[in-house]
This record gives structure tokens, C-alpha cells and sequence, in this order.
């Protein structure tokens, strides 16, 4: 793995420590998953912290003039902001809770990987996939996140009444939490992903050695390959159950947010051609950051979709 990427993924894992959202640390050399009583210390904190800014949100004072209005996309906002805001304290909650159960399907998924890697190597091919994917999900929901935090300041001083650009700028970022735990879900299925392929290609690789004219030297080999590889791919898809019953609640919540911010762009594009009132309350700058940031979104909503595609393709239709 290029160290760039190396890089990316440890942005994503410090950032979930700094956030509180990762309560334990990885070891990269020995794949070891192991909890200190400073990163403890420090998470349980954070979680209290973060359930102690919920009075301070619910305090912000609408603005009711504004809200009177035939604005629907502003409830809409409101209501996108609410859902994260309650599945944030929903996931500092479960990760006390189902601490055990997360490190325990962690390691699982680590001593299966290294015992699959000690027999079959990922080819070249499968790792440029499992890179550029990373890169990608990394870009693209990096620039989503800093041009949503950017482009809600005008918006929250306007609609919130929040003069305070740190305060705006500590919400944004506190809304931004649940993207973190959505990259740690598809960085999972991702990994799936890879090995999945690896288990096709030597699937693939089986069926061409079977068809040759004197196979019967290679039948015990090949029916011993085959036998593991079943076993793996039984493996995996257990795991995929647990893992998308360790993400269910983010899961529901980020398409539940999907369609609402659909609906919500639909409309504001409507009344952005139909009144200029929108207009004046939001600056030029407001509007090219936020058109910006909302292709980014589409853009990472693809692949993190396209990523969940391929693990269905991947599981139904092996070799």
C-alpha cells in the first residue's frame, strides 16, 4: 500500500480518536486491537462533553420570521441536523455499550484476513481497486465535509440567529461525526470486498485447471483449495451480517438523510429560479461553496453505493 494512502486511512483513525467515535487503538504490524486507560479516559469524556452540547443546540433560536415563510427546505435542514444530532449521541452511547462486541468482530475480521493472505495474495489488481477506492472516499468526503462546515456558517447566522462563527463552525463539525462512522463501515465492507475478489479469481483459476486434459493429478489440490475457499466465503458473509448489524443505526439514518436532502435540493433550486429572496439572505460565496459541496456529497454517496453494490455482486455471483 502506497504511503499516501497510509496516510488518508490514518487521517480517518486519529480523527475517530480525536472525535471519541474510536474507543480503542489498532496495531497496523500485529493487527492487534487492544483498549489503554488514557484513550479511555479521554473518549468517556469526549461522550460526556458531546451529551452536554445537546441543551446548547435545542437553545438556538430560530428564526421565526424566516420560519413563517414558505420554506421547506429549511425544515427539512432542521430536521437532517435533528437526525444526526440524535444518532451522534445514539453512536458515543453504543460504543460503551457494544465496546466487546465491536473489538470482538474486529479481531475475528483480522485473524480471518491474515490466515486467508498467508494462502492467497491479493494480485495487483485487486489491491490498485482497493487503493484508488480509498483515495476517492477520502477525497471526495473530505471536500464534502469542509464545503458543507463552510457554506452552513451563513446559513446558521441567517436562519439560526448564531453570530458566533466558532459556535457555527463547532456544529458543523459536530455534524460531521456520523460521516466518520459511515467511512469506518465501508472501509470494512471495502476490505470484504478485496478479499471476495481474491476468492473469485482463485475460483476462476480452479475452473480453468479443471478443464485441462489431465486434471486428475491436480483433483486432490483443487478440491482442498475449493473446500477453503467455501470456507471463507462463509466467513465473510457472516461477518458482513454482524458488521451491518454494528452500523444498522448510521445506515438508516444516512439514507434517511439521503432522500431528505434530495427533497430539500429539489426545492431549493425551485424557489433559487422562481424568488430572489434566497438570494438576498446568502452571499455569492454562500452558493458556490454549497453547489460545490453538495456534488462532492453525490459524488462520495456513489461510491460509498457503488462499493455496497459490488459486495452483493460479489457474494451472489462467485468465480
Amino acid at each position: 500500500m502506497k504511503r499516501s494512502t497510509l496516510w488518508m486511512l490514518g487521517v480517518y483513525y486519529y480523527a475517530s480518536q480525536l472525535m471519541g467515535v474510536l474507543s480503542f487503538h489498532y496495531d497496523t504490524n500485529s493487527g492487534e486491537i487492544y483498549t489503554s486507560p488514557s484513550l479511555t479516559i479521554y473518549c468517556a469524556v469526549v461522550s460526556i462533553l458531546t451529551f452536554t452540547a445537546l441543551p446548547l443546540v435545542l437553545r438556538v433560536d430560530l428564526n421565526l420570521q424566516t420560519m413563517n415563510a414558505p420554506d421547506l427546505h429549511i425544515r427539512i435542514v432542521g430536521a437532517i441536523c435533528s437526525i444526526r444530532i440524535v444518532v451522534i449521541l445514539l453512536t458515543m452511547t453504543m460504543n460503551w455499550t457494544k465496546r466487546h462486541t465491536f473489538m470482538t468482530t474486529l479481531r475475528r475480521f483480522v485473524k480471518l484476513r491474515q490466515k486467508f493472505l498467508r494462502k492467497w495474495q491479493l494480485s495487483s489488481g485487486v489491491e490498485n481497486k482497493f487503493e484508488t477506492a480509498v483515495r476517492l472516499k477520502f477525497l471526495w468526503g473530505s471536500l464534502s465535509d469542509i464545503g458543507l462546515i463552510l457554506g452552513s456558517l451563513e446559513y446558521f447566522r441567517h436562519q439560526f440567529r448564531l453570530e458566533n462563527p466558532i459556535l457555527s463552525l463547532a456544529l458543523g463539525v459536530y455534524c460531521s461525526i456520523l460521516n466518520i462512522a459511515i467511512f469506518h463501515y465501508y472501509f470494512l465492507i471495502l476490505n470484504i470486498n478485496i478479499l471476495l475478489r481474491t476468492i473469485n479469481e482463485e475460483l476462476q483459476r480452479i475452473m480453468e485447471q479443471a478443464l485441462k486434459e489431465n486434471p486428475t493429478k491436480l483433483c486432490i489440490q483443487l478440491s482442498k483449495d475449493l473446500d477453503e475457499l467455501a470456507y471463507f466465503h462463509f466467513q465473510l458473509h457472516t461477518l458482513v451480517i454482524r458488521i451491518n448489524d454494528m452500523y444498522g443505526l448510521q445506515g438508516i439514518s444516512a439514507t434517511l438523510c439521503v432522500y431528505l436532502n434530495n427533497v430539500a435540493m429539489i426545492y431549493m433550486n425551485y424557489m433559487a429560479w422562481q424568488y430572489t429572496y434566497m438570494r438576498e439572505f446568502y452571499s455569492l460565496w454562500t452558493e458556490v461553496v454549497t453547489v460545490f459541496a453538495m456534488i462532492c456529497y453525490y459524488v462520495e454517496l456513489t461510491i460509498c453505493f457503488g462499493c455496497m453494490m459490488d459486495l452483493l455482486v460479489l457474494y451472489d455471483h462467485p468465480g
